[in-house]
């Protein structure tokens, strides 16, 4: 930044403040903050909070200068920006409390959301649900923050600008819909019939009409896929069901197809071999005995696979040559998701009609979208019942 951008910066700073009478309050800054810095009105919030301001209460040009001189007249990169006025100032990475503060502005101002002031309960879930996928989507499993090189290479700036100029949440498909969310919350809530936001062995076999093989919710329990945190191994808990189900319901993306390579990877050695996929096949040729008289031999499992694929190595198959193929869904669906399989080789009309109409969604969002359609249905029919 040159010094005559940063002096009619600090100038327009001052006059604003002074048409305030050095009383700004939080209404005020928004459209101030779009306009003249290309930033989300919704970062208001965290930029009270880095200012040591209350909510509540008007900021005054003295609090907001030290955070001016530090954010924007470093800089004038807005990833740069956002990631600044993000971080924990100690260890230079995005938490999830950091955000905490940006997602109770959406709650509480977007025209989107405004039905969920009757729900107050539902707040803290959406809140959650949101970071964790902005997580998902942004970091690696094993880091605990967002590096400035995660936000650069994400979304996020554009979908906060979204939040200002698009007034149906539902349509910012990525971290912030609705939809999205209530479809996460209401298939956590079916599982966990107990209520007690813990889902055990038991309940994740119930997942999808049964879809998964037990083997394979073992190891999701167990911690395989991704991180535990300290709590009992044998359950999950609603944040790492919203990682789940992502993953689950979309086994395109990088972060989903290492998930799932690892439940399959018994011994962690970087090589799904052949003998690790006869120990889950067993479960899912079971699966198919009971449904089809036309039996389907691990001989032509093996086979499929190894022709998809084109593993390198004789033993198996490696992370990176899954990531290539462009038919990690399938591959991981022919060895534990037999609805999926099945779907697959029945060329759903429906489902291959909604891709060719919205061929910018991704697997998940089409999901998210048929879910949450069935769940309206069940309501309209419960209410006029």
């Amino acid at each position: 930044m040159t010094p005559a951008e940063i002096g009619s910066n600090r100038k327009f700073v001052k006059e604003f403040f002074a048409s305030h009478k050095d009383q700004v309050r939080q209404a005020d800054f928004h459209r101030f903050i779009q306009d003249k810095f290309h930033m989300s009105s919704y970062v208001t919030n965290c930029i009270w909070d880095k200012c040591g301001v209350k909510c509540s209460d008007p900021m005054g040009m003295s609090d907001f200068h030290p955070f001016f001189e530090n954010v924007f007249e470093t800089t004038t990169d807005p990833k740069i920006r956002l990631f600044l006025i993000l971080q924990d100032q100690k260890a230079k990475k995005i938490h999830r409390r950091n955000l905490e503060p940006l997602l109770q502005d959406v709650v509480s101002r977007h025209p989107g959301l405004q039905f969920l002031g009757s729900a107050p309960s539902f707040h803290d879930r959406y809140i959650e649900t949101a970071i964790e996928r902005i997580f998902y989507a942004l970091c690696s499993e094993y880091d605990d923050g967002i590096t400035l090189a995660n936000l650069k290479h994400s979304n996020l700036i554009d979908c906060l600008h979204l939040l200002d100029i698009e007034e149906d949440i539902n349509e910012i498909f990525d971290y912030f819909s609705y939809e999205h969310f209530y479809v996460i919350y209401c298939k956590f809530w079916e599982l966990d019939t107990d209520h007690d936001f813990l889902i055990d062995a038991d309940d994740l076999m119930k997942y999808s009409d049964g879809a998964l093989i037990p083997a394979v919710c073992e190891r999701v329990l167990e911690g395989h896929g991704e991180p535990r945190g300290a709590h009992n191994k044998k359950t999950m808990t609603y944040k790492e069901f919203i990682r789940f189900i992502i993953s689950e319901e979309d086994k395109t993306t990088a972060r989903s197809i290492r998930y799932w390579f690892r439940i399959l990877n018994i011994d962690a050695d970087g090589i799904l071999s052949f003998f690790e996929i006869a120990q889950f096949w067993e479960q899912q040729a079971e699966k198919i005995k009971q449904i089809s008289v036309d039996q389907f031999h691990y001989q032509n499992l093996t086979d499929q696979l190894k022709d998809m694929i084109q593993p390198a190595n004789e033993q198996g198959f490696t992370l990176s040559e899954l990531k290539r193929s462009g038919v990690a869904g399938l591959f991981f669906n022919m060895i534990f998701n037999l609805n999926k399989f099945a779907r697959h080789e029945q060329r759903d009309p429906y489902r291959l009609e909604q891709k060719r109409e919205n061929p910018h969604m991704s697997d998940w969002d089409r999901f998210a979208q048929i879910e949450y359609l069935r769940y309206a249905e069940e309501d309209v029919e419960n209410s006029s019942a």
